[in-house]
């Protein structure tokens, strides 16, 4: 039940999140959104921080099984720096289009907290998922990591455009 619970204040919180900014990730907005009261978030997380670090946590899982089927897809191009600059090109499309929501979690969760805990797990995962794919295609690792520079950059730029919270 309690964890029920949770799930039905984490979902909405990630939500509110990715359309509106963690600026407005307020305790009452949350809990209108989540259908409960806002004492739910204390008596569920602890507070509200912990209540965004749980809604981060999900959504790098969520991005780690959306890396799986890039992963996927990647093994279908050919094995040539060409293949990874269709596979580059793929997963920045996917990533601020079908996971935009995740992409738009993924830059709050920087913005609140670079370095640290669930946007440092994220930041690695995209970082070891870019070695992988220069691996691939018989790149350096150098390449691997302009190529996460690359990702990380130009998805931002089209999430700007989309997004009031991150303009």
């Amino acid at each position: 039940r309690a964890s029920d619970t949770r799930q039905r204040l984490i979902l909405p919180t990630a939500d509110l999140v990715a359309r509106d900014g963690i600026a407005a990730a307020s305790a009452r907005a949350i809990a209108a959104n989540a259908a409960a009261s806002p004492s739910a978030i204390n008596y569920n997380f602890g507070n509200i921080e912990r209540l965004l670090q749980s809604t981060f946590a999900l959504a790098v899982d969520e991005t780690r099984a959306w890396l799986d089927l890039r992963r996927a897809e990647i093994v279908l191009l050919p094995g040539s720096p060409d293949g990874a600059a269709w596979a580059l090109l793929h997963g920045l499309r996917s990533w601020t289009t079908e996971g935009r929501r995740l992409a738009l979690l993924y830059q709050e969760a920087l913005a609140a907290g670079a370095g640290e805990g669930p946007a440092a797990d994220w930041t690695r995962l995209f970082r070891d998922f870019w070695l992988e794919v220069a691996e691939r295609f018989g790149l350096a690792p150098i390449d691997g990591r302009l190529m996460h520079v690359f990702f990380e950059s130009e998805a931002l730029y089209h999430l700007s455009t989309w997004s009031p919270a991150l303009e």
